[in-house]
């Protein structure tokens, strides 16, 4: 069975993934706007500046937005670990040792 930390670990390398996907998808967005609001000196439909301006809006606050979840994978990324790091320098005492510092009176 996957420790905790793996499963962790999984659903991180997920979430990379996804938000790079969805980097490169904005992408393709970001530039489709720009070239329509090029476009626009050729002359424009009624309402095109509109339009252009609400996909710019949305591909933008899109775009925040996945920065953000970015930085929250790298937190927990690095938050992982650290605790995997922590984990390793942890020297478990023998049982002996542990009935010796149990009672110090004894």
């Amino acid at each position: 069975m996957p420790s905790p930390e793996d499963s962790s670990a999984n659903i991180l390398e997920q979430l990379r993934s996804l938000s790079h996907r969805m980097s490169n998808a904005l992408e393709v967005i970001m530039q489709a706007q720009y070239l329509l609001q090029q476009s626009r000196a050729s002359g424009n439909a009624p309402g095109e500046e509109k339009w252009t301006t609400m996909i710019g809006n949305a591909v933008t606050e899109a775009a925040e937005t996945n920065r953000e979840l970015r930085d929250t994978i790298r937190s927990l990324s690095a938050m992982q670990a650290a605790k995997a790091a922590d984990a390793k320098l942890a020297v478990p005492l023998s049982p002996k040792a542990n009935r010796k510092n149990a009672n110090p009176l004894r």
